[in-house]
């Protein structure tokens, strides 16, 4: 058997639930799961033997648990290998040939950059280390699931794609809102990890079939790739203190048909399913005789970040690229990279993308200064604060490759043309799933006809495809010339566009260069950008703050019918107009500039406004309500309307958190502040996931409470003891995973044995409000909720209720 092989002609059935299968059985699991392919692999042979009997063609290895950190958590790290390898012999020996052996990947458990403090480096390690171990035990597929952060899972595929060149399949999970927690949605994720070297993309756990079969139909257009539904029996819940997926064999395997019509060609379950479950489905599929060819679904070119997705088409405006991020001719960028303090590079980012930038191009090129430090260090300033794609500047192939690593999406690299580093520079792009610049010159320099820059530009493009990259894969640049001292060049370059819009393929130009040593470049470049869209332009790097050539994009693009109803002209001039009012001090108080750059998540601007405030005279207390606390009362309003994820969120808390620092510096760090109450959290007994618990931390300590973090895998009693020591008002408990979740019920029963009245508050992906009321809790939906909650139960004590 040959999985691709398999995968291109037929649709195949995944085996489903570990987990929820072994705790039905009785099973006692202390630490992890994956522990029991050593300690008690009689349960786990039995869950394999259901899934092989019930006709799956993969089985997965009880190993999602299985990578370093997680297992440090239970003093476990040094048995790595051994429960691997565990794992995979156990699986082989059931299943022999009959069916796939796919190794489960979960993620790490760290927490990445920006939001983190992970490396990729640290991660890339993480999953090379298994990765290395797996290859040994001559494993078939590599199945990496249930990945929150896009930006992991692109880390996980490049480690393990670097040692294995075994098929990798790829899957992340998605709320009922169809975001990842990190705000990622599936068309991204598809356009991002589609363009790695991977085998097949999709969704699993967390939510039931129909919204998973949601989730595939947003992936499908996004990628030519085998897509895989993988969903939970259902939405948990908890009946007589029992776990129950309320999903019925039949019900869910209904959907198989649909799964199939939008592109799936791996069909299996998550969370809740059985051997039942697996039955059905594979009945489902086996009375299926016909079977949708895939075909190629996507013509654009996809540039992403974390949370936004820009496209690149031929019947569409061009992509605006800020190309303000260069030190070339700016003194306070030179200065910027020469003192290494890259708050003028954040500052520069901020005002592109209020004017409308959609990716940003970055260069460090400094004469006699090594980019190889100052690119990445500029990326990882600007990624803090920005989420939108990047174009990486540079001709140093060691700088790139640092600086690419950082972002967590796809990006651009700036560039490649037809010399000795080209091919160097592909296996980049391919490596990291990044999108290039191809210029249209070689190593005799600019051609001066278009035919010739056309001819490179093919061998650029046939080059490319040997390397696995494809026409959507490359922006081709004509270059633009100065018409000061090259008049004629201006025409060969349209035309070369014209060319390439006819055979539909895409192009870019960097404007400002038409107008070099020119007066009122403005105009020119304004002049240029107009002929240049009416000849086919599919993206452009321009000054987007310079309101003529914006405007000019804007409205020769409305005028090409590229922004039907001028809907995207109407938004930025509207846009414009109330950011100029915005920033006018006639229109807006520093307090209120204040909020405003809490809201936006402007660290920078958040300490420059609070010191203004301070140096004025106004009261600290003033500030903190009505500036910090307003500000991330809207941030929760915002959050709950949807027009602002988690992202967003962390970084409106990093704000208020330097504002309030800046606060205590000035008035000393022993001045009282009043807190609305002292909070104790905790993830339970077990859990070693603590992204959620320290989001939930960060919002309400800046939301004006006092936090005691008692970390995570937290034991009941130590909970208990800590929150009567301190004296606390209330209790916040964190759960992600259906085994430790009842470890809250446990830790309110101890108070109760312990005749203390301290409120608790529950959270996690698998409580809900129903078992919160079943356990005697309160329950905090995310970390904006948790501040209402927590102000309410606040309340009620003040009211003696």
């Amino acid at each position: 058997m040959n999985f691709r092989d398999e995968l291109s002609r037929r649709v195949l059935v995944l085996d489903g639930a570990m987990g929820t299968n072994l705790i039905s059985m009785g099973v006692k699991i202390d630490t992890v799961p994956d522990i029991l392919n050593i300690e008690n692999p009689q349960p786990v042979k039995q869950v394999i033997s259901g899934y092989l009997n019930a006709g799956a063609d993969i089985i997965r290895t009880n190993t999602f648990n299985t990578i370093r950190p997680k297992l440090r958590n239970f003093n476990l790290e040094n048995r790595i290998a051994d429960i691997a390898k565990s794992a995979v012999e156990l699986v082989r020996g059931v299943i022999g040939d009959r069916a796939y052996l796919a190794v489960s990947i979960g993620p790490s458990g760290e927490v990445l950059y920006p939001f983190g403090s992970a490396s990729f480096d640290e991660i890339y390690e993480y999953y090379s280390e298994i990765a290395r171990i797996y290859q040994s035990e001559g494993v078939d597929v590599f199945w990496l699931e249930t990945f929150s952060d896009l930006y992991e899972l692109k880390t996980a595929i490049i480690a393990i794609r670097d040692i294995s060149k075994n098929p990798i399949v790829a899957l992340m999970t998605f709320d009922e809102n169809m975001r990842s927690t990190f705000g990622t949605t599936p068309q991204i994720m598809a356009a991002t990890i589609s363009r790695l070297d991977v085998d097949a993309v999709g969704a699993n756990c967390s939510i039931g079939t129909s919204g998973i079969l949601d989730i595939i139909a947003e992936m499908k257009d996004f990628t030519d790739l085998p897509l895989v539904a993988q969903p939970n029996a259902g939405i948990p819940r908890k009946v007589n203190n029992v776990i129950v997926y309320p999903e019925k064999p039949d019900e869910m395997a209904s959907f198989t048909r649909r799964f199939i019509e939008n592109g799936v060609r791996i069909v299996g379950a998550c969370c809740g399913s059985t051997e039942r479950h697996i039955r059905e489905i594979k009945r489902e599929v086996s009375d299926i005789t016909s079977i949708p060819p895939l075909g190629s679904r996507v013509s654009n070119l996809y540039l992403t970040s974390r949370g936004s997705l820009v496209e690149v088409g031929l019947d569409r405006q061009p992509v605006i690229i800020g190309e303000r991020l260069n030190p070339t001719n700016k003194k306070n960028l030179t200065d910027s990279i020469l003192n290494r303090d890259y708050r003028e590079f954040v500052r520069e980012a901020r005002l592109q993308m209020d004017a409308g930038a959609e990716v940003l191009d970055v260069n460090a090129g400094v004469s006699n200064f090594d980019e190889t430090e100052s690119l990445p260090d500029i990326v990882r300033a600007v990624v803090k604060e920005s989420d939108v794609p990047f174009s990486i500047d540079t001709s140093n192939n060691s700088a790139l490759e640092r600086a690419i690593r950082i972002v967590s999406g796809r990006a651009l690299i700036n560039s490649v043309q037809l010399d000795s580093s080209l091919e160097k520079r592909l296996l980049i792009a391919k490596r990291f799933g990044a999108a290039v610049i191809a210029l249209t010159m070689d190593e005799k320099g600019i051609p001066k006809d278009a035919g010739e820059r056309i001819r490179i530009a093919e061998e650029i493009l046939r080059v490319a495809a040997q390397y696995g990259l494809s026409e959507s894969d490359i922006l081709f640049d004509f270059l633009t010339l100065s018409v000061a001292t090259s008049s004629n060049q201006m025409n060969e370059t349209l035309r070369s566009i014209e060319e390439f819009r006819r055979r539909g393929l895409f192009t870019v130009l960097g404007v400002s260069n038409i107008s070099y040593g020119l007066p009122n470049r403005s105009y020119i470049n304004s002049a240029f950008l107009n002929l240049a869209i009416r000849a086919g332009l599919s993206a452009a790097i321009i000054d987007p703050t310079d309101r003529n050539v914006s405007s000019s994009l804007l409205a020769t693009s409305a005028l090409c019918g590229y922004d039907r109803n001028f809907s995207r002209y109407i938004e930025l001039s509207l846009k414009g107009k109330t950011d100029s009012q915005t920033e006018s001090s006639e229109y807006v108080s520093p307090m209120l500039r204040l909020s405003n750059a809490i809201i936006a998540g402007e660290r920078i601007k958040s300490v420059e406004y609070t010191k203004i405030l301070l140096d004025k005279g106004v009261n600290y207390k003033k500030i903190i309500s009505e500036g910090i606390l307003k500000a991330m009362k809207e941030v929760g309003v915002r959050f709950k309307a949807n027009t602002i994820f988690l992202p967003q969120v962390m970084l409106s808390a990093e704000a208020a958190q330097v504002s309030f620092d800046e606060i205590m510096n000035r008035i000393g760090k022993d001045a009282q502040i009043e807190k609305k109450g002292k909070i104790l959290i905790a993830t339970v007994e077990g859990d070693i996931h603590d992204l959620g618990k320290n989001l939930v931390s960060a919002v309400l300590r800046n939301s004006g409470f006092e936090i005691i973090d008692s970390g995570k895998n937290v034991k009941n009693e130590a909970i208990v003891d800590n929150a009567k020591k301190n004296g606390v008002d209330i209790i916040a408990l964190s759960a992600l995973m259906t085994t430790t979740m009842g470890h809250m019920r446990e830790v309110v029963e101890l108070l109760r044995e312990s005749n203390l009245q301290i409120p608790v508050m529950i959270g996690g992906a698998v409580v809900n409000e129903a078992y919160a009321n079943e356990i005697g809790a309160y329950y905090g939906q995310d970390a904006i909720e948790a501040v209402s909650v927590a102000e309410s139960i606040i309340e009620r004590k003040k009211g003696g209720q």
